[in-house]
């Protein structure tokens, strides 16, 4: 009988403990939904003439690519076979493309100034969303120190409150 009452008092603190930390594991897991999501900005390398070489991967969408800097389109261009585009005489900076539902955004990079990762052509795809992957339960558990704290705390608590509460025979 007494294990039963042991076991019963901790199944009612485990149940208030989760019911305290079910608001901060929503609020955890809306968090990132609140985040305003970053565009993913490519490093091109341009010809020595200032070229831009790129391709529309999905031809049958687009026919036309325009290229903006800043809220200022500078130049369009039709696309060639296979999706193939190329702007000529451009300068080092930041740009954006875009062909439809395809779109990118592009630092454009000198010869001599692009960095070792920085690709020679731009490809558009006409989707931007991209899944890197699902956020993991353990990230949203244990990168939280709130939610973590709690659950250190009742894991220690828990078996002092057990042991606490038993039932001692009477001291003589």
């Amino acid at each position: 009988m007494i294990q039963r009452n042991r076991f019963g008092q901790a199944l009612t603190i485990a149940a208030m403990l989760m019911s305290c930390l079910a608001p901060c594991l929503q609020a955890s897991a809306a968090a990132p939904a609140n985040r305003r999501e970053t565009a993913v900005v490519q490093d091109i390398v341009l010809s020595p003439d200032g070229d831009l070489a790129g391709q529309v991967l999905e031809t049958e969408l687009a026919t036309v690519v325009s290229l903006h800097r800043g809220a200022k389109m500078i130049a369009q261009t039709p696309t060639q076979q296979e999706g193939r585009f190329v702007f000529r005489g451009l300068r080092p900076g930041v740009y954006r493309l875009q062909s439809g539902a395809s779109g990118a955004t592009c630092r454009l990079w000198s010869v001599n100034a692009a960095p070792p990762s920085a690709g020679k052509i731009v490809q558009l795809s006409g989707s931007e969303l991209i899944m890197r992957g699902q956020r993991p339960l353990g990230s949203a558990i244990f990168g939280d120190p709130i939610i973590l704290g709690a659950i250190i705390l009742a894991g220690a608590a828990i078996p002092i409150i057990i042991h606490n509460t038993g039932d001692d025979p009477p001291a003589s």
